[in-house]
């Protein structure tokens, strides 16, 4: 688990926290980001397996983010995380071609096993 390296975006202070602190417990290498610029940053420069992203966030939702992401690493799996998926038009969240999707709230049993899907599709 150690060697896949995940990037979650979300504006939301606390469920940065959450994340980091669950997927640090399941062994997985974790790295968070506030701003949907700055991760798509960071993957332009860096490798990530997996990113999984809020959907609302100011500047960039994460739809964009996603088709963003596709453009400039097209092998990241990006998976949306949100408790708004019925707020998204089908056709948007189609369009952006999420690999997955997990629903907030978070619960640890959900999060693992999406991760662990995420990972075996690719190896």
């Amino acid at each position: 688990m150690e060697d896949k390296k995940i990037l979650f975006v979300d504006n939301e202070e606390d469920q940065r926290i959450i994340v980091r602190k669950l997927l640090t417990r399941l062994g997985y290498n974790i790295e968070v980001e506030e701003s949907p610029w700055e991760a798509l940053r960071r993957v332009e420069n860096e490798h990530f397996d997996l990113v999984i992203t809020d959907l609302i966030m100011p500047d960039m939702d994460g739809t964009e983010l996603c088709e963003r992401i596709r453009r400039a690493n097209p092998d990241t799996k990006v998976y949306a995380c949100s408790g708004y998926f019925d707020l998204f038009e089908p056709e948007k969240i189609n369009r952006a071609a999420f690999d997955g999707r997990i629903e907030k709230p978070l619960q640890i049993n959900d999060l693992e096993k999406q991760i662990a899907t995420a990972f075996k599709k690719g190896d």
